[in-house]
């Protein structure tokens, strides 16, 4: 009996182990702990910023030589739920995306960044109910299970994908070399079918990654924006098939944000 309950316990904690190298929601929680500080009228300690920053999904712009990113998260997290400036706001929402084109581009993320978060304010309690309560193991399951089906191919179980960073920036998602990082708010607000479809959007830039000619690609600045056309034109017939202006109503964007995402997308090259 006791090497039953053994062999029991041994599967489960594998089990649990891979479920943390799969799925890592530390940034959304340090990030529940700083925006609950502000929102009682408390100071963050130097330390509680630390660990926001060091998290895993906020980690890589807290450890550049620019601090630029950073530090536009962290103010825009004061801006929010905390006592920063009304008029710093007001400004960053009235940029325009004309003015973002070029070397402004911080300008225009600044305004994605400040509009995400405002949202996150609007339903705080609801969003951390999510959190403690949905089934991120079987969104990773469903997720590969839909990729597997787009492609038309049975996934080889020896496949590592890659790790899920989730975290608070802007309503979108990246495949990084170390790990998909994705926006929590993005995925709350999402129906069940489009959040399987977005992680499947991202796991196929993951699994792509593995056979492309890498060296190739990236040779030069015209290799890598074809290749780049090719990746994201496959990957959105994941999620996109029925077109950006719709894929972003449906997500719940304003008006003006699915004008900017698809002005973003139009404008991709």
């Amino acid at each position: 009996m006791n090497r039953f309950f053994l062999a029991g316990f041994c599967i489960f904690f594998i089990y649990c182990n891979l479920f943390a190298q799969t799925v890592d929601l530390t940034s959304v929680d340090e990030f529940f702990k700083v925006t609950s500080a502000l929102r009682g009228g408390n100071e963050v300690s130097a330390d509680q910023w630390k660990a926001f920053e060091m998290s895993s999904g906020y980690r890589d712009y807290s450890e550049r030589e620019d601090q630029t990113y950073i530090r536009t998260i962290k103010e825009s997290v004061n801006i929010v739920f905390g006592t920063g400036n009304p008029a710093v706001r007001d400004s960053i929402l009235k940029i325009q995306l004309e003015e973002s084109i070029g070397e402004n581009t911080l300008k225009l993320l600044s305004k994605l960044i400040l509009i995400n978060y405002i949202d996150v304010d609007s339903h705080f309690s609801e969003i951390k109910s999510f959190r403690e309560t949905y089934n991120f193991n079987h969104l990773v399951v469903k997720a590969k299970q839909r990729l597997s089906s787009f492609l038309g191919i049975q996934l080889d179980s020896t496949i590592a994908f890659k790790p899920i960073n989730f975290y608070f920036v802007l309503a979108d998602g990246a495949a990084k070399a170390d790990a998909l990082y994705i926006d929590f708010n993005l995925i709350y607000k999402q129906t069940e079918e489009q959040r399987i479809n977005f992680i499947a959007h991202e796991y196929f830039h993951d699994l792509r990654e593995k056979y492309e000619n890498h060296e190739f690609n990236y040779k030069c600045d015209l290799n890598r924006v074809i290749d780049n056309i090719q990746n994201e034109g496959i990957a959105d017939l994941i999620d996109k098939s029925d077109g950006y202006e719709k894929y972003f109503t449906n997500v719940g964007e304003t008006p003006e944000m699915i004008e900017i995402w698809v002005n973003l997308y139009n404008c991709r090259v």
